[in-house]
């Protein structure tokens, strides 16, 4: 029986990377909705002010926006905890889930205040996120291959700067409800995604062995062996 350290070598060995791309794409999202809330909020917060009637010199005017920056902190470290019980898969599937509340809630937003505390809830799913994906794909890429991989997921996010820009620029000053499809655009994202990730992402082995889910772990590294033999006809190992 393969010990702990057969298992991981077994999957840091691996020459090739033994996941699907959708695994890389569900992580690149993870930097969509960061960087959606981040590019957005900027546009909304002007319009959403004016429509609640909250002066911009008023000293409420940025607690959307600090409070938000508050619940990264409380997603980081709660989410971050959480992540070690309940395991990677859950904690990002509970980061999603709070992303969609969050966002589906501020979109209805009646007054300021419900809008702040609704971005605190956005806050909180977007700090777990950033602590957490880094941190799960590093997990299960193979040691040579893993910063390449882990760069990627964020450079894929990261694009969007692009369309947020320019979607909240035709949207937001044009519409009266604009700011509000904003919020709601980030849910839509979100939910097909909770679902893509309960279905195609592994949990990570390293995580099972550390709680003592040793079988677990052995099944997944077999899965993702078996990923590498279908795709490139053999394993190739990294001595």
């Amino acid at each position: 029986m393969d010990t702990n350290t057969d298992l991981l070598y077994r999957l840091d060995s691996i020459k090739e990377r033994p996941y699907g791309a959708s695994v890389i794409a569900l992580a690149a999202i993870s930097f969509f909705l960061v960087f959606w809330d981040v590019y957005n909020i900027g546009f909304i917060l002007p319009v959403a002010a004016a429509q609640f009637h909250v002066p911009i010199k008023s000293l409420i005017y940025a607690l959307p926006i600090t409070l938000g920056l508050v619940g990264y902190i409380v997603g980081e470290i709660v989410l971050g905890i959480s992540a070690q019980y309940i395991g990677r898969k859950n904690a990002l599937l509970v980061t999603l889930i709070l992303a969609t509340i969050g966002s589906l809630l501020a979109a209805f937003s009646e007054n300021f205040i419900e809008l702040t505390a609704f971005r605190f809830i956005i806050g909180m799913s977007i700090g777990g996120e950033i602590g957490l994906i880094s941190t799960y794909m590093s997990e299960i890429t193979p040691a040579t291959m893993r910063g390449t991989i882990v760069g990627i997921s964020t450079a894929v996010g990261m694009i969007e700067i692009l369309p947020v820009g320019a979607t909240a620029y035709f949207v937001v000053p044009t519409i009266s409800w604009g700011w509000r499809l904003m919020f709601g655009i980030g849910a839509l994202v979100a939910i097909p995604t909770i679902l893509m990730r309960f279905i195609y992402m592994p949990e990570s082995p390293r995580w099972l062995l550390k709680v003592g889910r040793k079988n677990e772990a052995e099944k997944e590294i077999e899965r993702m062996e078996e990923y590498v033999r279908k795709k490139y006809g053999k394993i190739e190992r990294i001595p």
